[in-house]
């Protein structure tokens, strides 16, 4: 079986291409800051956003390598839509639109976990060099928004085009009583 099971499009390459784009632009924050990182670096918060935890500055490269092992994660997983537990009754009419919709959803998880990563990697090295920027507090509820609107998006999409394939198919029955 080829890696993926399903030949992708322009709009899978784009999403790939984009959390790999944002997993580069981490890693060089991290490399650019390294030089000038103090041997302690903050790695918890309290709800005030100020530092509560000091580790060893190596820990700035946790993100990053978890970033790189979920980007490839995102690409296996992806890759293979038919395994996906999808909510919705795949059939062989809707099989590769709902396919491909289950991908794209995978791509783009990636890339906003790609981005929480590298948003947090820099309000540690913010911390860390006494530049701290309080507005890093309202990035976790706005997260928890836009993956609850991504997730409602894809979700509802996934359902319409369900329901439009199978509306489809019963209207053609009806036109055609004899052919299923």
């Amino acid at each position: 079986m080829p890696f993926f099971a399903m030949k992708l499009r322009k709009t899978e390459f784009t999403l790939l291409g984009m959390g790999a784009f944002v997993l580069l632009l981490h890693l060089a924050k991290v490399l650019s800051a390294l030089p000038t990182l103090p041997e302690q670096i903050p790695l918890k918060f309290d709800f005030n956003g100020d530092p509560s935890n000091y580790s060893p500055a190596y820990f700035i490269w946790l993100l990053p390598i978890l970033g790189c092992m979920l980007q490839i994660l995102f690409l296996v997983v992806g890759s293979r839509p038919h395994t996906h537990n999808l909510p919705w009754t795949v059939t062989s009419e809707n099989k590769e639109l709902l396919y491909r919709h289950s991908m794209q959803f995978v791509f783009t998880l990636n890339i906003m976990i790609q981005i929480t990563f590298l948003i947090t990697s820099g309000n540690i090295i913010q911390s860390a060099l006494q530049n701290a920027n309080r507005a890093f507090i309202y990035f976790l509820p706005v997260l928890m928004i836009s993956l609850g609107t991504v997730i409602g998006f894809f979700y509802l999409k996934g359902r319409r085009l369900a329901e439009t394939i199978t509306l489809s198919r019963s209207l053609d029955r009806d036109k055609h009583p004899g052919s299923s």
